[in-house]
Order: structure tokens, then C-alpha cells, then sequence
């Protein structure tokens, strides 16, 4: 989905964010 392709394309931007990013998807995993 959308929310997903911009998560990899954060991933692929700034590596160093990847556990930042982890909690995020958790976050937005809620609200699915």
C-alpha cells in the first residue's frame, strides 16, 4: 500500500532511521 512504499522508500533514503522507522510501522499498525 501507500503508507508501505513510503516506508522503503524512507529505508532506502536514510538507513540509519530503520529502527525509528520500525516503531513507526508499528504505530500506524494500530490504526489498520
Amino acid at each position: 500500500d501507500q503508507a508501505a512504499e513510503y516506508w522503503k522508500q524512507a529505508i532506502a533514503l536514510t538507513p540509519g532511521n530503520y529502527i525509528e522507522a520500525q516503531n513507526w510501522l508499528k504505530i500506524t499498525r494500530r490504526f489498520e
